[in-house]
């Protein structure tokens, strides 16, 4: 692919354009913190990008200073589609320095123009088909009107589990159980990820998406619960799984695959719920599509909806010309393990 750059000149000095090296390191973690008032380790950062499986897509926006004065960010992964393989782009970070924020008038000035460079960039049939986020109300707002982002149907859904109510849901006896993954034994996964249902469109929840999101997270420890058969039954098989992230108000379900019988999801519910309600955690809560149909699932197993509590509004836009909006929108499956929230 060919470098992108591009040069604009304003009565404040020049401004470049031009992909992210490993070097910009120091300056992004710089600009960053102006622009979010906190820190970033350089450690998370590393992790998200330069350890991401397919690498990462990053284009900055630099003052002839040398300060990053925009930065539009994503990590793309491999996702299945009704028989077809595609590559969709996970937007993760994207801001702009406040000192930076009044060049090129309104309009949104050097972010929207770094950002539209990246979709010509990034975007395309051979690219990232689609790009897709979890942002808060002010930037989705923001992708909407100027960046050609629309809202998915339906918004996402906060669902919530007591976890003694899952302990007690009644299950036909059924030859299954839930072991926590330990040193990294993801062997079997990927047939997981073969399994995904026709009909969703996802990042391919893979080994090598699950060991980079979750097994080498730099800073949290997710407890990774496999459901699957038991010992001497197809015992490196995967039915379906759970990674939950214990926090002091209770539990996060940041990432589920359900086992496609009924049965099997309602057992994995039972169990994980069963392990938290032991370890003292009450609560459980996880989101998910409102439309999608593992929100159905949970719901009719004793997840309840409430109001979603961090204003995440999830938008998407396309750039294969062969995809519907209808139909990618509607297919379009995410957990917050599409989200560095968590």
């Amino acid at each position: 692919m060919q470098a992108c750059v591009e040069e604009i000149t304003t009565d404040c000095g020049r401004y470049t354009i031009r992909p992210y090296v490993p070097d910009d390191v120091p300056a992004v973690l710089a600009a960053w913190q102006a622009a979010f008032g906190n820190p970033v380790a350089s450690e998370l950062w590393r992790w998200k990008y330069h350890d991401a499986p397919l690498g990462h897509q990053i284009l900055l926006c630099v003052h002839e200073s040398g300060e990053v004065a925009a930065l539009y960010g994503g990590v793309p992964f491999a996702a299945d589609w009704r028989g077809h393989r595609l590559r969709i782009t996970q937007l993760m970070d994207v801001f702009s320095h406040p000192a930076h924020r009044r060049q090129l008038g309104g309009r949104g000035g050097l972010y929207v123009r770094t950002a539209l460079r990246y979709f010509s960039q990034f975007g395309g049939p051979d690219e990232a088909a689609l790009m897709y986020g979890l942002p808060g109300v002010r930037a989705s707002r923001l992708g909407v009107h100027r960046l050609g982002y629309r809202p998915l149907p339906g918004g996402a859904a906060y669902l919530v589990a007591d976890t003694a109510a899952l302990a007690r849901l009644r299950c036909r006896p059924f030859a299954g159980r839930l072991s926590q993954v330990a040193n990294d034994d993801l062997h079997g996964l990927d047939r997981l990820a073969d399994t995904c249902p026709w009909g969703r469109l996802q990042a391919r929840r893979d080994a090598d998406f699950i060991r980079w999101r979750f097994l080498q997270h730099p800073a949290r420890r997710y407890r990774m619960l496999r459901y699957g058969p038991f010992a001497g039954r197809s015992g490196s098989a995967w039915r379906g799984y759970a990674v939950v992230l214990i926090q002091p108000e209770g539990a996060v379900l940041v990432d589920l695959v359900l086992p496609a019988h009924d049965r099997g999801a309602r057992d994995l519910l039972r169990r994980v719920g069963a392990r938290l309600h032991a370890d003292g955690v009450a609560r459980l809560g996880t989101w998910l599509p409102a439309p999608g149909a593992d929100a159905a699932r949970l719901q009719a197993l004793g997840f309840t909806r409430e109001p979603e509590p961090l204003g995440i509004v999830p938008t998407a836009r396309l750039f294969h010309s062969a995809l519907s909006w209808s139909e990618a929108s509607a297919a379009l499956h995410y957990t917050m393990a599409d989200s560095d929230l968590f």
